[in-house]
């Protein structure tokens, strides 16, 4: 086997080397910036690897570490974090996946692409899914200032700013967000239902539940159009709208304002 790779030092460390000793940590726990984010994905797959089918078995640091080339203690700082989302429960001599991780495991086999997406759950309940997915769901909003939000919720310094980034690419790898450019948004369905899945066949909602135009036009001795417009739009589904969505909809009215008086004009 080869030797093992030396551990990076931290953020923490360096600070601590430099001597600050005013930094302060975070009121939550993040996840480690010695092991890369494709990492430690990969070091979550082994726990539901070596777990076996049922994801009963306790699967200590040591075989993990032997699976992916590491040291154990390095393996060990991916823990705390996985604990704390509810990926890994702790065990006397070692750690239990999750049946999330399990999902993830088994998915793995027939849609690798979105294997992961399994882990949304546990992640979209977590206390950084908490804080940025009612945001996101209601409009999308760059990436500095979800590191902002997420600053904000946990007391975290900027040197802190590499782990709060892991937290978002959580959200990425769980299929609840989307990263366009600097800007972030929520995927389609939260992340519910990954994209090549079997999904049930659209249905049409009623008549009520759909926003309603009525119209009606008279026509003066004068010449002139007199009209009326009532506009129907349940709160329920108005609320949820983008803006884009919104302008798209009174654009379409004035056309349909504009077409039916022309028409009723000239008959």
């Amino acid at each position: 086997m080869a030797d093992p790779q030396p551990v990076p030092l931290s953020g923490e460390d360096l600070t601590k080397q430099n001597g600050d000793k005013k930094r302060t940590r975070p009121t939550k726990t993040l996840p480690t910036d010695r092991i890369t984010f494709t990492k430690q994905i990969e070091i979550l797959r082994a726990y539901g690897t070596l777990s076996g089918a049922a994801g009963r078995s306790v699967v200590a640091n040591r075989e993990v570490a032997e699976a992916m080339n590491m040291q154990p203690s390095t393996v060990s700082l991916a823990n705390p974090f996985f604990v704390s989302v509810g990926l890994l429960q702790k065990a006397e001599d070692g750690s239990i996946p999750s049946s999330h991780v399990i999902e993830m495991i088994r998915a793995k086999e027939w849609t690798p692409e979105t294997a992961t997406h399994k882990l949304a759950p546990p992640l979209r309940d977590s206390w950084f899914g908490t804080v940025l997915m009612p945001k996101l769901s209601f409009a999308p909003m760059s990436e500095d200032a979800a590191l902002a939000k997420l600053a904000e919720a946990c007391t975290a310094t900027p040197e802190y700013k590499p782990q709060l980034r892991m937290l978002i690419d959580y959200l990425i790898v769980a299929g609840l967000v989307e990263r366009d450019g600097e800007q972030l948004k929520a995927a389609k369905a939260d992340g519910a239902v990954p994209k090549g899945e079997a999904t049930a066949p659209a249905t049409k909602p009623p008549e009520r539940d759909r926003a309603q135009v009525a119209t009606g036009f008279t026509q003066s001795p004068e010449g002139a159009v007199n009209f009326h417009i009532s506009i129907r739009v349940e709160m329920a589904e108005f609320a949820g709208w983008h803006p884009d969505r919104i302008a798209a909809f009174f654009t379409g009215i004035a056309k349909v304002l504009a077409a039916k008086a022309d028409v009723e004009q000239k008959g």
